[in-house]
């Protein structure tokens, strides 16, 4: 794993914007959703590869082939947490291309999302964009080409582009 990599993953903490939500505890639910992907950056793929992971190529983005992750287990959660994906750092908190352009989403796969009245939403949006503000600036150029290339491969690979399964948080300034 690179030293970027390294410094990114030590400065995401959106997981402090739910961790007192009784719902998030030992929570498998985007691990193995069905209408989301879930995507490595290219330095990633050897650690899921150690673990057996079946991955799929499509462009410049690894997918699991089976569509979820494995080493997540309902009641206990990710059993390789301390090496698990940026994807699943930032989980339920991403990124899309959405015409032309990176956001930073909230995936309604996540209950508490789909589930949460607008003040609620307003109340997470809000935390959620202080953990924004630290991500941007451990992310290199770099890490945000390589992030901006996978979300061209997802776009070829599925269309995840109606609304219904995310809510825009805000766009990503630079690339």
């Amino acid at each position: 794993m690179t030293e970027e990599l390294k410094n990114l993953y030590a400065n995401i903490h959106v997981n402090h914007v739910f961790k007192d939500m009784e719902e998030c505890k030992n929570c498998s639910i985007s691990c193995s959703a069905p209408k989301w992907i879930s995507w490595l950056l290219p330095d990633e793929v050897d650690t899921y590869k150690k673990y057996g992971f079946n991955l799929i190529q499509s462009g410049k983005a690894n997918f699991f082939k089976d569509g979820h992750c494995h080493k997540c287990k309902e009641g206990v959660g990710c059993t390789i947490y301390d090496e698990r994906s940026l994807e699943c750092r930032l989980t339920p908190l991403t990124v899309l291309k959405i015409e032309n352009e990176l956001w930073w989403i909230l995936t309604k796969v996540c209950p508490i999302i789909k589930n949460s009245n607008q003040n609620k939403l307003e109340e997470i949006i809000l935390k959620v964009n202080l953990s924004i503000d630290e991500i941007e600036t451990a992310m290199t150029q770099s890490i945000l080409e390589k992030i901006s290339d996978i979300c061209d491969s997802i776009n070829n690979f599925t269309n995840l582009h109606n609304g219904e399964d995310y809510i825009k948080v805000r766009k990503i300034i630079s690339i």
